[in-house]
Formats: C-alpha cells, sequence, structure tokens
C-alpha cells in the first residue's frame, strides 16, 4: 500500500489523496471494461484512520458514498454492465 493511502483514500479528508484514488479506480475500470472484465471489486479493507478518537465516522462514510457514487456514474457513462 502507498503511504498516501494509509489513512484511506475514499475516506480521505485531504482532496489530493481523494482525487488521486478516484482517479486511479477510473483508469482501472476503464482498463477492467476494454479487457472484457465481468465485474470491478471495491476492496474498503485498506480504507482507513489513525485512532477512532479523532475520527469523524460519519464525514468518512459521507465521502465513501460520494466515492462508490461517482464510480457508479462513471460506470454507467462507459457502458460497464
Amino acid at each position: 500500500m502507498h503511504p498516501r493511502y494509509m489513512h484511506g483514500a475514499a475516506t480521505s479528508s485531504e482532496l489530493e489523496v481523494y482525487a488521486y484514488g478516484a482517479a486511479q479506480v477510473k483508469k482501472a475500470m476503464e482498463a477492467t471494461h476494454y479487457l472484457g472484465g465481468e465485474n470491478y471489486v471495491f476492496w474498503g479493507g485498506r480504507e482507513g484512520y489513525q485512532s477512532l478518537l479523532n475520527t469523524d465516522m460519519e464525514r468518512e462514510l459521507n465521502h465513501l458514498a460520494r466515492f462508490l457514487e461517482a464510480a457508479v456514474a462513471h460506470k454507467k457513462k462507459i457502458g460497464f454492465n
């Protein structure tokens, strides 16, 4: 795992990290579709935080929801069923 994602990608509060992760997912989805892949798996096991004491779980879940909604919209845009 790249250190940039040590506190998550889709749940990151840092815009640069969030955007970089989204761009990587976009490219991977496009490559999977181009190569005839049947699905794309999102693995949330790497989403993280340093401590629950300083983590706003509602905010992180909202970030994750927006990330996944954007992925679904892109899937439809490129015709990935």
